[in-house]
Parts: structure tokens; sequence; C-alpha cells
């Protein structure tokens, strides 16, 4: 790296251009290939990287309508996520790679909340019941999604990467909203 082209880190820090451009601590990368992954006629928009470095990102074809994709640099490909008429949102990511996310079901006009297995290439819906809505609140730790079961008695529940959900608390929604 040329000490002439490290001006802009040494303005921000303590050291010189010159030492900046000889410390063995570098910020950033150089990158020798760049690649499109997202390339259409309709509206592609960056969602998030998960945990095993997946690229997730939305394919916009309208208001009420927008698909998730995941792309993996290994393999140089993209893979549909969920192709519906509704509309899914990327939420959070869990240790395994896999991630959260949001469907909103046109047709009923629910929210659910949908967990997609990046190794599986599959889906699990966690909170998916006619039309009521389910709305993510956290992911832990240890990979167990909190979510709350909006109804007259909302509900919220901890679902673990394992097993079944648990009922954590019942009560007023204004309690559990973020």
């Amino acid at each position: 790296m040329r000490p002439s082209s490290c001006s802009w880190i040494a303005s921000s820090t303590s050291l010189s251009s010159a030492d900046v451009a000889s410390s063995s601590t570098r910020i950033g990368a150089f990158l020798s290939t760049t690649r499109a992954i997202a390339t259409n006629s309709e509206e592609d928009r960056f969602e998030g990287v998960t945990e095993s470095d997946v690229i997730v990102y939305r394919r916009e074809f309208s208001s009420t309508n927008h698909d998730l994709y995941v792309y993996t640099w290994a393999g140089n490909a993209s893979t549909a996520v969920a192709v519906t008429s509704d509309r899914e949102n990327y939420l959070a990511s869990l240790s395994t790679g896999d991630f959260v996310y949001e469907r909103f079901v046109n047709g009923d006009q629910s929210m659910d909340i949908v967990v997609y297995s990046v190794t599986g290439a599959s889906i699990a819906a966690l909170g998916e019941t006619g039309a009521d809505d389910f709305t993510f609140q956290a992911v832990l730790s240890d990979d167990t999604v909190v979510y709350l079961h909006e109804t007259s008695t909302p509900v919220l529940y901890a679902h673990p990467a394992s097993g079944s959900a648990v009922a954590v608390a019942t009560g007023n929604a204004p309690v559990f909203k973020q």
C-alpha cells in the first residue's frame, strides 16, 4: 500500500500515512473479483448476510410482492427462498447460518414468522395460524427465536433451534411491543 493512499486513514488516527501503510493491521480488503448477483428488470435490494456468509436479497415485483433469494459466493449461484405472491422480508441470522424472515400473506392479511435453512434449502413456519399476526421480537444467543402471537390475548413464545415453541408469557400486547 502506498503511503499517499493512506492519508484519509492517517488523518483520523495519530499515525502518519507512512506508518499506516507499513502497519500489519489493514482496514478493508483488496478484491480481485466482482460479481453481479442480481441482474434483472425488477428491483433487487440487499437484506443481510448470514453467519455462514450467505447474502440475502429481496426482489420486489410490486409493493405487495417481495421474494427472498440467497447467494453463495462459493457456488456463484442464487437460490429462491420464497417465491410467492406474498411479501417476505429478512429479519435476523442464526449462528448456524440459517435465518428468520417475516411473510405478509396477502390472502388473509396476516404476518407469519419463518426460518429458512440454508443447508437444507427448506423453510419452517414458526408462527402461522390463519389470519393471526406473529411479530418477531429477537434471536437469543442459543438461536431461540422469540416472537409474539398477536390475538385478543397476546402470547409471547420462545422457539428453540430444536424443539417446539414454549409460551413464555400471556397478556397485554403493549407489554411485549418493542
